[in-house]
């Protein structure tokens, strides 16, 4: 019985031991992260600076202005008011509602 007893308390020991070294090594070491310095990561605004020069084309264009002399016709769009009541269209309804396109079919709008 002594004997187990020996076993049991050396294996504890060396197990505390090992435990100890885990921790105190994670401890010594720290999260390599947390280790930088904020002023070597922020970047301020004077930091930055783009050229965009070899993006940007610029093109000089001669605008010569003269007075148009064609006239437009101006077409007038008469405003057609469709009464949908008169039309059923619970044959080309499903069950999320009717399509678009076919009440434009349906109305002779395409």
């Amino acid at each position: 019985m002594g004997k187990q007893w020996l076993i049991i308390g050396v294996s504890s020991f060396i197990m505390v031991i090992v435990w100890v070294a885990v921790i105190f090594t994670l401890i010594s070491i720290g999260d390599p992260e947390m280790t930088v310095e904020k002023e070597d990561t922020a970047i301020s605004p004077e930091d930055v600076v783009i050229d965009l020069g070899q993006y940007v084309r610029t093109e000089e264009k001669n605008i010569i202005e003269e007075p148009i002399e064609e006239e437009v016709e101006k077409e007038v769009v008469e405003d057609k008011l469709i009464d949908l009541s008169k039309y059923d269209f619970s044959d080309v309804s499903t069950k999320e509602g009717v399509p678009i396109d076919k009440i434009l079919t349906k109305l002779g709008l395409e």
